[in-house]
């Protein structure tokens, strides 16, 4: 036997692992100025409005309406506002037209407005309302919402070309809204008439003529009145437009002051896209 038999090399493992990722550290949680209390004690008062909307009894829905109201008016307070008002005038919470006016909407004026929202099952986020003239405005995006809440329905609805007036001041634009609820299939061709501002483009037409639509599908479907009113019809003219239709004309400011009087001071106007404001 040969002992210089050349014993075969031992292979080694040297390979390396790799390094761990850096792991991003944990985010911490947002502390926020209002109570989970409270916060459950806002979202039970607004299902019961919600809830209340539905009844059938015209008293019962009166007084189950108003006393969520109030609760929701006593949780509401200036503290609890606080972080709602930080999202006035943002598409991410809400609009206003405020700016066009010449003062800012206190905190009364958008509590009322949170409430009816609330009460209406449409968010605080999402510009799901405006407020036009100090008042609660359901937007297209409000309405879209409340139709999607209806069980057993879904819906389709398309716009036509708007058909201009010959002034430029309005618009009819004919919609062919097609829905399916628990079941039945419908569809209609109705037409809408539209109010154009200065500047507005199709797509600004279009968008109000969908959110009348809406506005007509969920009383079909309900039952429930939703105003198709213009978002624009409260909101002043200032004396940079030029007119030139009555419709446009601001009726709270004359075109030419009276004698002695000083003219109020032109404010920035506020554009208006798809029947909502647009900062």
């Amino acid at each position: 036997m040969n002992e210089n038999t050349t014993k075969p090399a031992t292979t080694t493992n040297t390979t390396t692992k790799a390094a761990p990722a850096n792991v991003p550290a944990p985010v911490p949680e947002m502390k926020i100025a209002v109570s989970e209390n409270v916060i459950s004690a806002l979202d039970k008062a607004t299902e019961q409005g919600i809830l209340a909307q539905a009844m059938t009894s015209q008293f019962k829905k009166m007084f189950c309406l108003g006393a969520c109201m109030a609760e929701l008016k006593d949780l509401l307070t200036p503290q609890v506002m606080g972080p709602i008002m930080a999202l006035k005038n943002s598409a991410i919470g809400f609009m206003t037209d405020e700016k066009t006016r010449g003062y800012d909407y206190d905190v009364d004026v958008v509590r009322n407005a949170i409430i009816e929202a609330a009460v209406n099952g449409v968010s605080v986020c999402g510009n799901e309302f405006n407020i036009i003239s100090g008042r609660f405005y359901l937007t297209k995006n409000g309405l879209k919402h409340k139709l999607r809440d209806i069980y057993g329905l879904s819906k389709n609805v398309t716009p036509g070309l708007p058909q201009i007036s010959k002034d430029g001041s309005g618009a009819a634009v004919v919609m062919h809204i097609e829905w399916t609820y628990n079941g039945k299939t419908q569809a209609k061709d109705i037409p809408f008439a539209v109010r154009i501002n200065k500047g507005m483009g199709v797509d600004g037409i279009l968008g109000k003529a969908t959110r009348k639509a809406y506005a007509w599908l969920y009383e079909e479907v309900t039952g429930n009145n939703v105003s198709e009113g213009d978002a624009t019809d409260d909101v002043p003219i200032t004396a940079k437009v030029t007119v030139e239709s009555p419709l446009e004309k601001d009726a709270e400011q004359p075109k030419h002051p009276a004698p002695g009087t000083n003219a109020a001071p032109a404010q920035s106007a506020a554009a208006f896209v798809d029947g909502e404001l647009d900062m």
